[in-house]
């Protein structure tokens, strides 16, 4: 018998020495010296994961009783106590372990560790779960009451652990075994699960699960010291229980509907607090729902009820159309949103059959589109319901690798040489490990689109919702440009304003939506009124068929009378020597007051939009012409893609990080979106906008194109 990696003869002989002395001993003393010898021996009842480290030196994890041991040529060089360890997670190949916080600290330390292969890692996670589970709890789980919910789900059908642990745990063996009382003899058996999967024989299919759970449930003693194993059904890789969330957290387990469809009740209550308990949270958690919200069957399908927030958002998108030749699946489900609270929950890869009882396998996607949309009025009372075929759970590996995103900073351990006390340098590193990891979009989903109570009233009112281009995107009215010389003050604008610390710089922007066509008038107007002399243009008039801006330009050498208060004229009209950017010259009259200004307007179209351009060269070349043009200039920048939120957020967000760079202050992106969404709303529109503007900043100071200025060293 091996039990230990290079088990010598000598170990074997002192092993059996010991075994002789617990002869005699009531079973609480023998456990009890069993766990306090087992403790000593560094590789004892070790489970070894093949792993490297930051620097690509071959590590061996071992998972104890204690916490995690780290080995290096089977040599203990750390521990990590499970008491030090707040939370345990995973993407792909990477492990990753957050420590606890020292009262010195104000940042949290996660390390991180490569693996051999998702599925490796995967295994380890699931083990440091269980072990972190057992060796932690003071006393076993508290079962449900109800007898019949006992029956479907018996104690081993854990949602976070493959084990249910129905003995003593080791704080009541140890407890035990200070009580001198005589106790009689308890045998220690491991039974595995009869659980199995359905099986179909000669088309006849049979549910052997009912059969072996009845079987496994037997009466209970006080103690059994039973260690019941088994097998638990595989998820989708975005259900609320992902392995990839992979911290100590309870959260709700979305439950396959029965072949008869009836949906099951909530009963008991939570118990635990440990994400390998949350059979506990978990099952006891779910709210109940009625059959009828429950088709079931063997197709899966399934009726979902979900209600619009304040904003007006479901939180999922999809794809497909009878006018691409594909199903309408669910693309993405947003944390946190009415979707993603749904029971049963929606899920992405599921598929979309009917929406408030309309087919829609023949639609195109625009029509889906906006018949989801048509849920938010008052007809239906901001009431969605979905009947959706559920995905299937297959254990597929390129699913799971798009689980959801380890919940934190991921900081890996770097040489001291590397590792600098500059705040700019620490904030670049930082960036850097939030890309390879992915917590930089996990934080970036989490952040609020709309400033909390800030009211938006002036872009509801009859008068001036239709000069909104898009109905859920209107400006603060705390922050909104009020046009003063004319009757009706709207347009669906907002001052931005980018305080760059250190510097004494203030860039100055006016975000806004295109002009439609009925308020190219009120466009002009406020460029007149704030005597901008830039706008800078981040879209194409149309895109795939669709209107995105009006032209509010003349052709070359054209004048164009906009009101009876302006007129401009287009002076010239060339493209720069990437024949990415078009350069305008407009000149902006005041008829009344007989004043002639010049306004450049830059037009940059190769940006689809909600997506990201080509190359993060093109987009550096682009701010760095908007950054030319404003030198010396104090007024703000007119700023518009189609919205005026997604595109238009991302040039002021890298626009305002190399300001930053240059300044030698240090770059968070978050809170530059934090504080543009302060003054317009859902500014950086989606998470891979983000995603790419974070490379660009990352990649425009790892390789020298915008460095400290001198003058900013000094002060």
């Amino acid at each position: 018998m091996v039990l230990i990696p290079g088990q010598t003869e000598q170990l074997e002989n002192q092993i059996f020495e010991l075994h002789k002395l617990h002869k005699g001993q009531s079973p609480a003393d023998a456990e009890f010296n069993f766990l306090d010898h087992a403790k000593r021996l560094d590789m004892y009842g070790v489970d070894l994961h093949k792993a490297k480290d930051s620097s690509d030196k071959e590590l061996d994890i071992g998972v104890t009783c204690n916490g995690l041991v780290v080995f290096q040529n089977n040599i203990r060089i750390n521990t990590l106590s499970w008491a030090k360890i707040v939370k345990i997670s995973f993407k792909r190949r990477h492990f990753f372990v957050q420590l606890r916080r020292e009262m010195s600290e104000d940042y949290d330390t996660v390390l991180g560790f490569n693996m051999m292969t998702y599925r490796s890692s995967k295994n380890l996670w699931k083990t440091c779960v269980e072990h972190h589970s057992f060796f932690r709890l003071n006393q076993p789980i508290c079962q449900s009451n109800n007898r019949g919910f006992r029956r479907l789900f018996p104690a081993p059908f854990l949602l976070g652990s493959r084990f249910s642990y129905s003995g003593r745990t080791e704080i009541q063996t140890i407890e035990e075994s200070r009580i001198s009382q005589p106790r009689p003899h308890r045998t220690f058996l491991r039974f595995k699960s009869k659980f199995s999967s359905k099986q179909t024989v000669n088309n006849n299919t049979e549910n052997k699960n009912s059969k072996s759970i009845s079987k496994s449930i037997g009466p209970r003693g006080s103690h059994d010291n039973k260690i019941k194993s088994f097998e638990k059904e595989p998820r989708p890789a975005w259900g609320p229980t992902s392995d990839d969330e992979g911290g100590f957290i309870s959260s709700v387990v979305r439950l396959s509907s029965s072949s008869s469809g009836t949906g099951l009740p909530a009963t008991g209550r939570s118990m635990t607090n440990y994400v390998d308990d949350d059979m506990s949270s978990s099952i006891y958690d779910i709210p109940a729902y009625d059959t009828e919200s429950s088709l079931g069957g063997e197709n899966n399908v399934v009726c979902i009820h979900m209600n619009a927030d304040k904003q007006g958002r479901f939180g999922f998108n999809v794809r497909g159309g009878s006018d691409l030749g594909l199903p309408i699946v669910v693309s993405r489900v947003v944390p946190n949103t009415s979707a993603y609270k749904a029971q049963p929950k929606l899920c992405e890869g599921d598929q979309v059959l009917m929406i408030n009882g309309q087919e829609v396998s023949e639609m195109a996607h625009d029509d889906v589109v906006n018949l989801i949309r048509a849920a938010r009025d008052l007809e239906h009372d901001g009431k969605l319901v979905l009947t959706v075929q559920q995905k299937g759970n297959e254990d597929d590996d390129c699913l799971k690798e798009k689980e959801e995103e380890p919940l934190f900073q991921y900081i890996p351990e770097s040489p001291p040489s590397i590792m600098s006390s500059d705040p700019l340098i620490q904030s670049i590193l930082l960036l850097g490990d939030g890309l390879a990891s992915g917590s930089l979009l996990t934080q970036f989903e989490q952040l609020y689109r709309h400033k909390p109570e800030t009211p938006m009233d002036a872009a509801r009112t009859t008068q001036n919702i239709h000069k909104n281009r898009y109905r859920d995107i209107a400006p603060y009215d705390s922050t909104r440009f009020i046009l003063k010389d004319q009757e009706n003050d709207y347009i669906n604008a907002n001052h931005v304003n980018m305080e760059i610390p250190g510097s004494g710089i203030i860039n100055r922007y006016i975000a806004t939506q295109g002009p439609l066509q009925t308020t190219i008038g009120d466009f002009w107007q406020m460029v007149l009124e704030s005597r901008s002399t830039l706008i800078v243009m981040v879209t194409a008039l149309v895109e795939k068929g669709r209107q995105k801006c009006a032209k509010y330009w003349p052709p070359v050498n054209e004048s164009l009378e906009i009101n009876s208060n302006i007129s401009i004229k287009t002076v010239s009209e060339e493209t720069d020597t990437s024949n990415i950017i078009v350069y305008r010259q407009i000149e902006l009259t005041d008829i009344a007051k007989e004043e002639t200004r010049s306004v450049t307007q830059l037009q940059y179209s190769l940006w689809p939009d909600h997506g990201v351009p080509d190359d993060s060269d093109r987009l550096l070349n682009l701010v760095e012409a908007v950054r030319k043009e404003r030198i010396g200039v104090v007024e703000p920048v007119v700023i518009h893609c189609s919205a005026g939120i997604g595109r238009t957020g991302v040039i002021i967000l890298l626009e305002t990080a190399l300001c930053l760079l240059e300044a030698g202050q240090p770059v968070y992106p978050l809170e530059i979106v934090r504080q543009m969404r302060d003054q317009r709303a859902m500014m950086v529109q989606t998470s891979n906008q983000y995603k790419f503007v974070c490379s660009c900043i990352h990649y425009a100071f790892t390789q020298g194109i915008v460095k400290p200025l001198p003058e900013y060293s000094q002060q």
